[in-house]
């Protein structure tokens, strides 16, 4: 049995305002981080003691399929970590969050500034016994991370990401990354993932004929491991000015993009009667005879429509 005694727990938890404040962590795993994080109160909260699967269950409240649900997505977002001990008996770790990290080393070197330019982090204490955890705090976080960059594929690249399910830390190591890819493409590495591998594997996974249940990690591991979604499920770009898709445009210098609509159009994959819709345009939304977005077709009336209407 698990050496911490569950029947006298502390009776509050310091839980960091920035895990509290992601709005990423579903209720349901928040909670049993909580009871999870409780179990290393003897340890001056830094890890728990070895437990097996029988104190996982009693200490998370869920059942044994949920149990390894929550503990493997934990560890995903990178808030716990683990070790076995060869016997079923596991210890729990709690490293800091990156983001308290990088908040940290920021006021050291800004002691000296003037507050406005520190980034504080908060604690909140919670009950973690509660069913139903209800937090209200009056502390605020000032902004946890400054973009590197400006560009607008930084914030187009995140809004696809956090939108696919991965957690805001992920999204933005990897929204850095596309940036980064996008530069290199200019010497000639066309290789590497861009927005529209993105775009391309949310189709992807949203296809049912891939049967893939779980978006937000498949999508991750492909573009940190620089892998390219299928051709086939990769949208085009549109060029602003003649709004026809890369390939067709004929603009000396094409301003290409994404449109906005294309993200609801990846995931539209996940509607199995779209496939047998009768439409003049592809998956994307563009016109299969102008080959534009939107559809730039000039409407031209019937000549014999026309003639039929004279007679009569």
């Amino acid at each position: 049995m698990d050496t911490d005694n569950p029947t006298a727990p502390p009776v509050s938890v310091p839980i960091l305002a920035v895990i509290i404040n992601d709005q990423t962590i579903p209720a349901p795993l928040f909670q049993s981080f909580c009871r999870l994080y409780r179990r290393a109160w003897p340890y001056n909260w830094q890890h728990t003691s070895p437990m097996s699967e029988a104190d996982l269950i009693t200490a998370l409240g869920v059942s044994r399929a949920n149990v390894y649900r929550h503990i493997t997505q934990l560890r995903f977002g990178k808030l716990v970590t683990w070790e076995t001990d060869g016997h079923g008996r596991y210890t729990f770790f709690f490293p800091t969050p990156p983001q308290v990290k990088a908040s940290l080393k920021n006021e050291t070197e800004t002691a000296n500034e003037s507050q406005s330019r520190k980034n504080e982090t908060h604690v909140v204490v919670v009950d973690p016994l509660i069913k139903d955890i209800n937090i209200n705090t009056t502390t605020t976080e000032s902004q946890s991370r400054k973009n590197e960059t400006n560009s607008p594929i930084y914030a187009q690249a995140l809004t696809y990401l956090v939108r696919a399910g991965v957690w805001t830390d992920r999204a933005e190591r990897l929204a850095d990354r596309l940036v980064a890819n996008e530069q290199r493409l200019e010497y000639g590495n066309d290789h590497l993932p861009t927005l529209a591998d993105i775009l391309g594997w949310i189709a992807y996974c949203c296809d049912p004929d891939q049967k893939i249940g779980n978006l937000a990690p498949v999508l991750a591991a492909n573009i940190e491991n620089d892998r390219r979604a299928p051709e086939e499920y990769r949208p085009p770009f549109v060029c602003r000015t003649c709004k026809l898709v890369q390939g067709s445009c004929e603009c000396e210098t094409p301003d290409l993009y994404l449109p906005d609509e294309f993200l609801e159009a990846a995931f539209g994959r996940k509607d199995p009667n779209r496939r047998y819709a009768i439409s003049d345009t592809n998956e994307w939304g563009i016109c299969l005879y102008c080959h534009a977005f939107p559809c730039q077709c000039e409407v031209e009336d019937d000549p014999e429509a026309e003639e039929e209407g004279e007679k009569s």
